[in-house]
């Protein structure tokens, strides 16, 4: 077996990645004031200013000896982001605190967001007929052959990957999952649900985030309770998959920038998983 290799037991099955083929699944932030970036939530672009001081400015193309940039950004609008329960629960750790550090198992599922008012599933009061939503349906229909028990994490790919590094997602009204969805993934054991898309919940929704609080295992807003019981899981938005590559099973690095807040920028990484070992 190849030393870039990695051996993989999931459920009876072993199955071994080439360690040598990563794939990048995350948008890439080009702070740059011309470059195009994605945004969601009407937060503001991330921007990087060199420092300067009286007399000095820390920047090659302005005749300073380095380059050395203060850096503005909003996780949950800028970019691929990975989330921790803090986002709607103040009791819960920081997303430091519970993102993986070691490669985990994931199941790449492709589906079809489709009219709200097309299903039988539901979401909440404020949401339209019109709204375009992964249903639990497709979802279970899917993944009904990649989920088993030793699957730590579901990565939904719902948007066609082309231009996901510059879309403007907000005020547009982007997809979303029912609440079904949102209810039935909860209920499997995997602890990572990664979504190329900019929120698991509906863009506007009175901050109600139910699909949130169902991944965390958190009762209705308002509706008091305790803290999560969940809150070991993370949730990752705005994610990347090229088109090229084919739904399966993975091994996720999910590379979370070191901020102790309740959302964090990252970049999963993702290796294709095979019975045979590589060359």
């Amino acid at each position: 077996m190849s030393h870039s290799a990695a051996k993989v037991r999931v459920g009876d099955r072993t199955l071994y990645a080439d360690l040598s083929a990563p794939i990048a699944a995350g948008v890439v932030i080009d702070p740059a004031p011309d470059a195009p970036q994605p945004s969601a939530f009407g937060l503001p672009r991330a921007a990087a200013t060199p420092f300067a001081g009286p007399g000095f400015v820390l920047d090659l193309d302005r005749g300073g000896p380095v380059n050395c940039a203060v850096v503005t950004l909003a996780p949950h609008g800028n970019g691929t982001h990975t989330e921790s329960a803090l986002h709607v629960d103040a009791a819960a750790p920081p997303v430091t605190g519970v993102a993986p550090l070691a490669p985990f198992v994931v199941a790449l599922v492709s589906v079809a967001p489709t009219p709200l008012g097309e299903t039988d599933e539901h979401y909440l009061g404020c949401a339209s007929r019109s709204d375009l939503v992964v249903t639990a349906a497709m979802t279970r229909a899917a993944a009904s052959t990649l989920l088993t028990e030793c699957v730590e994490g579901i990565f939904l790919r719902c948007a066609a990957a082309e231009g996901l590094d510059r879309r403007v997602w907000s005020g547009q009204d982007p997809p979303y999952l029912t609440l079904d969805c949102a209810a039935w993934l909860a209920s499997l054991p995997a602890a990572h649900l990664l979504i190329d898309l900019p929120s698991v919940d509906r863009e506007r929704d009175d901050g109600e985030l139910p699909n949130h609080r169902a991944w965390w295992g958190l009762p209705p807003r308002g509706a008091g309770g305790p803290p999560a019981r969940r809150a070991d899981r993370t949730i990752t938005e705005l994610a990347a998959v090229p088109a090229s590559v084919p739904d399966g099973l993975y091994l996720c690095a999910l590379h979370v920038a070191p901020l102790a807040l309740d959302a964090a920028p990252s970049r999963p990484v993702l290796f294709a998983l095979s019975p045979t070992p590589p060359p």
